[in-house]
């Protein structure tokens, strides 16, 4: 076992280094002469370009990586602007070019775009630098390309043809006026952060507590009470979000990202905290159950792993959108077809029953 950890260990160690290495040579090739830590061990190159401070790092999830490049600006707005597709034309505004914009302050946005030279340069960034998204938030300015894995020689083509257009674009915004108002952090942690935090910590509170010492008699039921609980509170707290978010578009995005992020959380939810609320808070009273058992079988899993199930007779007359019971090996091959099993049950706070003792066979006579 010890063997396996360390070759497993060591698999990780050779694609963290693998990952590391190829992303400090693409910087160092883009004349970074400082490389420094992000968030979870991302590097990220520091490059002086005529004594402009720039960071070039990537991020994003593996389906979504991009690679960006950030500069620090006295504009302080929000402000993104990128191609239009079928999915974020949802949240933005078509403008010049056939780019998307995405914004707060509509009377800075207009003033902002009209200003001398903005679309040019816009443009420029676009065509000639190739990238996929700028953006303006509260005093940074970034450029994002979308890659694939990790950056490559034609991202390097794209970034070099683009630090001079930033460079210009740069000294542009620091002309412009601020921006009345910026709520992009608002956005951030409404949309996605805040429900991650909040289902990290309960699903924490779920594992430290002993979830799996209240398994439910049907599994399903503990997904349906945490949909019926917890819905009502996701559409109000993205309608909460939608409301601080400060314009209609913006607020329609917050809105449909964070309810797709509670939809995502909510068996997470169910699964460690509710089902650890249902048996950790149940006052009820033991019940002892018996039931016949009519069938039993075996599947195969991922991997070859063999389940051994069996189907009660009432319980799964009963509940018939319940699993089939999963039991050990040694259960499964003293048991038969007709025998009679006795298990003892809690009704559960929530309401969804759970095993308060598990199965065993019957004998008669006892």
């Amino acid at each position: 076992m010890i063997f396996v950890y360390l070759l497993v260990f060591l698999l990780v160690a050779l694609l963290f280094w693998d990952f590391w290495k190829k992303r400090v040579s693409f910087y160092k090739s883009l004349g970074a002469e400082e490389i420094q830590i992000k968030f979870l061990l991302n590097p990220v190159g520091k490059i002086d370009l005529d004594g402009i401070r720039m960071d070039i790092f990537t991020e994003g999830a593996k389906s979504n990586q991009r690679l960006t490049l950030r500069a620090k600006t006295n504009l302080t707005g929000f402000l993104k602007l990128y191609k239009r597709s079928i999915w974020n034309r949802l949240f933005s505004q078509e403008i010049f070019g056939g780019l998307g914009a995405e914004y707060e302050d509509e009377r800075w946005f207009n003033r902002v775009i009209n200003y001398k030279n903005f679309r040019e340069l816009v443009e420029k960034l676009f065509q000639e630098g190739q990238v996929n998204e700028v953006r303006i938030e509260k005093d940074k300015l970034s450029l994002s390309w979308k890659i694939r894995n990790h950056p490559r020689e034609g991202d390097r083509e794209k970034v070099l043809k683009a630090l001079p257009i930033m460079k210009e674009f740069l000294s542009l915004l620091s002309k412009l006026p601020d921006a009345t108002h910026y709520r992009e952090h608002v956005r951030s942690w409404m949309s996605i952060k805040l429900p991650v935090v909040i289902t990290v910590v309960l699903c924490a509170v779920g594992i430290v507590g002993g979830f799996y010492r209240y398994d439910p008699v049907c599994s399903l039921e503990i997904f349906g009470v945490g949909f019926k609980l917890l819905l009502p509170s996701a559409f109000l707290y993205a309608l909460v979000g939608m409301l601080l978010a400060g314009s209609f578009r913006l607020g329609f995005r917050v809105l449909v990202y964070s309810l797709t992020a509670w939809l995502l959380a909510i068996p997470f939810i169910s699964l460690f905290f509710l089902m650890y609320i249902n048996g950790k808070l149940d006052r009820s009273l033991p019940e002892v159950k018996t039931d016949k058992v009519v069938e039993k079988y075996t599947s195969t899993g991922k991997g070859g792993s063999v389940k051994y199930r069996i189907v009660l007779a009432h319980l799964h007359s009963q509940k018939d959108w319940c699993d089939h019971l999963q039991v050990s090996k040694k259960f499964y091959e003293r048991v038969q077809v007709g025998d009679t099993v006795e298990y003892i049950t809690k009704r559960g706070f929530l309401g969804v029953e759970w095993y308060y003792q598990k199965l065993s066979i019957k004998v008669d006579g006892n």
